[in-house]
């Protein structure tokens, strides 16, 4: 039988009765020969560190050593007639190291399973292959007799019914371009929003899920999809412009207005989890290699963060932003607030290395939703870092490495994970670009003068895992601002992005934003973009046609200048939305449409003075709409009108009779997101026209824009 963990002291307990007790060493209670037994330190009366003696610990090995396990699909193929699906399983402790050198078992509820070989130390593989279309669940457990710990199981759905490769969501995707406009017929597949995006694996269907097709003219169809996502509708009333929405139970709405095309792929994302009505995980743990051991040189000595001109050195640590429209990228995305726990007033994501605790570099993150997640620490020398309480645009920050790890994580489950610091972005390496920034940031539509923050960053797609930042600079709102600013690049082919299954694709990201509202982001910003920035670029933003206008909305009606972030101008009730059309300095190649809800920040207690936070209020996606560049006016459809027992359009977790925040939200309080997107052509031929219905896929309007503006604001969703 195997021993658990928690029955140690009632073992040691039984072991010791009616004998004499052996040398115990480091007095905690248990004889060295128990601490052999149960892997504890015979040397070290508190083993895992917790305060707990051994002796009286039931756990004394704390979950450092707990095992974890994980799976995903790594790739689909055909095999002798078979269908068959790669599936990865990677085994770690509680601080998200490999156990490499393990037996895993394999199950499957059809068809066979054929171990594979991996190079790669803790990650396992096997194959899945079925002669039978089926739905295939696969299920591995990993149960090592000789330790101390319970068995621990993790399962997938493998998708090996499907006749055909479903394409990434999208307009006439790849492997549907030029397929020509709907006339009598549409295909629409609704995909998983978990398996989008994932380089080189087809992504897996969402079956059930509604869609309402209204087609001009005034007929409309209601369909659900099959067991393979599918949705074909044929019929001579079906011609463009079509409205398509579709929606799923715990999805996000998705619409496309406005378009003429003969195959549909629509994205069903989850909807955000909702804090206090969801089992959510929080991750904890230490930056390592600021003294140099992991194959960077040392960080230069620690100033004093209290003497804003000393520079500290520390790391910003984030999770993978996935499905996350880059144009909604701020300081409120990268600066978490202050734990109100906090012995120093600092965003909980920011690591700050102790000079007298050197190894104590510790962040903590909380909120995530179970599964997998990227994390990343983007570390270099700051000042000015109590600043971030009146204005995150105050940070003064130059990075100089980068960790990436990937963390597996359970419903409620805190974990601890260390991240080591292996790629080096300091000015001595040659992976360099410069970017100018302009003399004046543009005119904000709602005040006429120019926006007031402006914000750098650099960010990677990782090809699935979301997005990362590898820098981060606000030096264009502190003294003495000169261009150009130079930005290092990470290597593509470092160890730790091949591990991690990145494949990076740099991006420059700039930000022209309203000036913070008591240390908060404020709507209204503009943000240019340039993908596939590689060393020795020269990226000019001095341009004002590089800054995209911000949009002005109509109705529902926007708020007035200085209205405070909770401020809601009026009701509406049939989902009626309308902006003003943008023609300069030219006219955009799509219009998207979001309705959110908000949640309110977290005061910062720190601060003196009332109302301050970090960061802002959080607004959190309903329904998104893609829109033709020729129309500047929508009318949603109800969810009833899509399908029976969908998502309300409502805010989950209502803020407005809550005495411990600054910002109040009704249950029918939304926001309403306007944003202008400007797309480079998907064509071979550069000067081609941008076409929305050619061959379209839903990430281009990130990894393909040319920049955004955005505004968005409240509104009361109320009928009578």
């Amino acid at each position: 039988m195997k021993r658990i963990v928690i029955t140690i002291f009632l073992l040691a307990t039984a072991f010791g009765c009616g004998r004499k007790p052996g040398t115990d060493s480091d007095h905690d209670g248990l004889t060295d020969k128990q601490e052999k037994i149960f892997g504890t330190d015979p040397h070290n009366p508190d083993t895992d560190g917790d305060g707990i003696p051994d002796g009286q610990d039931p756990q004394p090995l704390g979950n450092e050593n707990t095992p974890r396990l994980s799976l995903h699909l790594a790739g689909l193929s055909e095999k002798n007639g078979q269908r068959c699906a790669l599936v990865a399983a990677l085994l770690t402790n509680g601080q998200g190291r490999d156990i490499a050198g393990k037996h895993l078992q394999w199950e499957t509820d059809w068809g066979s399973v054929q171990e594979e070989k991996s190079q790669d130390p803790g990650h396992y593989r096997a194959t899945v292959c079925t002669s039978k279309p089926k739905v295939v669940h696969c299920t591995v457990t990993f149960d090592d007799p000789n330790d101390t710990f319970p068995p621990v199981k993790a399962s997938i759905t493998l998708y090996l019914n499907l006749k055909q490769t479903l394409p990434q969501p999208g307009i006439n995707p790849p492997p549907y371009e030029d397929s020509g406009p709907a006339q009598g017929a549409i295909t629409i597949f609704t995909l998983d929003g978990d398996t989008i995006g994932i380089t080189g694996i087809p992504p897996s269907p969402l079956p059930g899920t509604y869609c309402l097709v209204q087609v001009d003219g005034g007929k409309s169809f209601k369909r659900k999809s099959d067991d393979q996502g599918m949705i074909f509708i044929q019929d001579p009333a079906v011609h463009g412009p079509l409205n398509i929405s579709c929606g799923a139970k715990g999805r996000r709405y998705i619409s496309y207005f406005g378009i003429d095309a003969s195959y549909i792929s629509m994205p069903m994302i989850r909807l955000d989890p909702v804090p206090g009505q969801q089992d959510l995980a929080n991750v904890s743990g230490r930056i390592t290699g600021f003294m140099g051991k992991t194959g960077l040189k040392p960080f230069p000595p620690n100033g004093n963060l209290l003497n804003d001109d000393d520079k500290v050195n520390l790391a910003i640590v984030q999770v993978g932003l996935r499905n996350v429209p880059l144009s909604s990228m701020s300081m409120g995305s990268i600066l978490n607030p202050p734990p109100s726990d906090a012995a120093l007033p600092v965003p909980m994501n920011l690591a700050i290395l102790d000079p007298n605790h050197p190894k104590d570099a510790t962040y903590r993150i909380k909120g995530l939703r179970p599964g997998r997640h990227l994390l990343f620490a983007l570390a270099g020398r700051a000042s000015h870092v109590l600043d971030v309480l009146n204005d995150p645009y105050g940070l003064h920050f130059s990075p100089l490495a980068l960790g990436v790890t990937v963390v597996d994580l359970q419903p409620g489950e805190n974990k601890d994970v260390d991240i080591q610091l292996t790629i080096d972005l300091t000015n001595n390496n040659p992976d360099k670009l410069n970017v100018f920034m302009p003399a004046q940031l543009p005119t904000d539509p709602l005040t006429k003068g120019p926006l007031k923050n402006g914000l750098l960053m650099g960010v990677m797609d990782t090809g699935g895992l979301g997005f990362l930042f590898f820098d981060v600079d606000a030096s264009y709102d502190h003294p003495n601002f000169a261009n150009p600013v130079p930005m290092v690049l990470p290597d593509p082919d470092s160890p730790a992005f091949i591990k991690a299954g990145i494949h990076p694709l740099n991006m420059v990201v700039a930000l022209a934003g309203r000036a913070s509202i008591k240390g908060m982001d404020p709507p209204g910003i503009s943000t240019p973009v340039r993908s596939g920035a590689r060393a020795g670029d020269t990226i000019d933003l001095g341009r004002d046609s590089s800054w995209p206008p911000i949009p002005v909305g109509v109705s529902p009606s926007p708020p007035p200048k200085g209205a405070a972030l909770d401020f809601v101008q009026s009701t509406i009730c049939d989902l009626h939305f309308e902006w003003k059309a943008v023609t300069k300095p030219a006219k955009p190649d799509l219009y998207i449409v979001r309705l959110n809800y908000m949640t309110p920040a977290p005061p910062n207690h720190m601060n003196p003075q009332p109302g301050w936070c970090v960061g802002g209020p959080s607004s959190h996606c309903l329904w998104e709409v893609l829109v033709a560049p020729n129309m500047h006016s929508i009318t949603l459809p109800k969810p009833s009108g899509i399908g029976p027992g969908l998502p309300k359009l409502e805010n989950p977790v209502p803020s407005l009779d809550n005495p411990n925040v600054y910002q109040h939200y009704a249950r029918n309080t939304l926001e309403v997101e306007y944003n202008t997107y400007y797309i480079t052509s998907n064509q071979p031929d550069k000067a081609a026209r941008f076409n929305l219905n050619k061959a379209f896929l839903y990430r281009y309007y990130n990894l393909h824009a040319l920049g955004v503006g955005q505004d968005s604001y409240l509104f009361s969703l109320k009928c009578k």
